[in-house]
């Protein structure tokens, strides 16, 4: 009972400590040879993620930089330092590579829809700084409502589609955990999880005095994407090894190691969860992105002996090693709620 209320313990702190929520957790454990089949909550974490950086790090990087110079030199009124109006149209220029290549590296952007965002904004970004090609001073002439509605372009054109690379990296970092400490700055490529799970038995006749019986399990497991593709990424897999513990009013508590040789997650494409909420077949595919399907195959190496969990009659026999099969679910609310990191709005 100590051990239970450690791993509880334990539970509550990742709970307060981790920063992105992914919520819901239910799993089952096949049947362990007599004892009956297990189920109960699960609650996993996600520490830490390895990859790339991220396409929505660099987008918000750079949208900030491009707003907070385009800022300095608006607030200067009719005159501007040259070479801070330099930097302010170079870091336009940055965002606008930046985007133009997203579709590319991670595909969650239709092409059209970008490329008429840059459009948008590349025709009109070398007349709001014409003048700088015509004087070699320091300083130089901005028309202030140049800037005001380069800003405003930002919020209407860029926000939105930074918002949809946001999600779609949030939910590859958070995919199939309770909560997950993996920041929008990694393109998640693989991540180590620790799980707590909690499952529990039905009193049997033939064991434990008729009593229920529960098995707390704590396992760390090492995942990675199966397919990197935004468009095509429906499998995760893993594998892990931890601690177990039988605890029930009808036997001596006892534990041991368990392992997870083989874990797969299944779940709709990542671009799913990008989705803006403006009709009827995106709220439907996103919402269809929020649940991931676990099907796992664990085992209890060392096997169990006859009288672990006080069988009566023909069920006080030793159990192997079996491999068995595990189900479980979790919803993933975190691209609903993840808000991209944007500087205050223009408007």
């Amino acid at each position: 009972m100590r051990t239970v209320k450690r791993a509880l313990g334990f539970v509550a702190i990742c709970l307060v400590l981790a920063p992105a929520p992914a919520q819901a957790w239910w799993g089952w454990l096949d049947d362990l040879s007599g004892p009956g089949r297990f189920r109960g909550p699960l609650f996993e974490f996600r520490i830490i993620c390895f990859g790339p950086e991220s396409e929505a790090k660099r987008l918000v990087d750079d949208l900030k930089n491009a707003v907070g110079l385009t800022r300095k030199i608006e607030a200067g009124g009719g005159e501007a330092a040259r070479v801070d109006a330099v930097a302010a149209r170079d870091a336009w220029r940055q965002l606008l590579n930046e985007l133009s290549s997203t579709p590319l590296t991670f595909p969650v952007l239709d092409p059209g829809t970008v490329n008429d965002a840059v459009r948008s904004v590349e025709k009109n970004l070398d007349s709001y700084f014409t003048l700088l090609e015509n004087s070699g001073g320091p300083t130089v002439t901005i028309d202030k409502a140049n800037m005001t509605t380069l800003l405003s372009a930002a919020t209407d054109t860029f926000e939105p589609l930074i918002a949809e690379v946001v999600r779609g990296i949030s939910a590859i970092g958070s995919t199939g955990v309770l909560l997950s400490a993996c920041s929008t700055d990694t393109k998640r490529r693989s991540s180590i999880e620790l799980g707590v799970n909690f499952f529990y038995a039905d009193g049997n006749p033939g064991f434990a005095n008729s009593q229920q019986i529960r098995l707390t399990t704590l396992m760390p497991t090492f995942s990675f994407r199966v397919f990197t593709d935004p468009r095509f990424d429906v499998l995760d897999a893993g594998a892990g090894a931890g601690v177990y513990w039988f605890t029930s009013r009808g036997f001596p508590s006892f534990s041991g190691v368990i392992l997870e040789p083989a874990r797969f997650d299944l779940h709709a494409p990542t671009v799913w969860s990008t989705y803006r909420l403006d009709s009827a077949s995106h709220v439907v595919r996103r919402i269809a992105a929020a649940p991931t399907f676990r099907f796992s195959l664990a085992q209890f190496p060392g096997g169990f002996a006859p009288t672990a969990f006080a069988g009566v009659g023909e069920h006080r026999v030793r159990i192997p090693a079996e491999l068995l099969k595990s189900w479980g679910i979790f919803i993933n609310f975190d691209p609903f709620v993840r808000k991209a990191p944007f500087v205050k709005s223009t408007k």
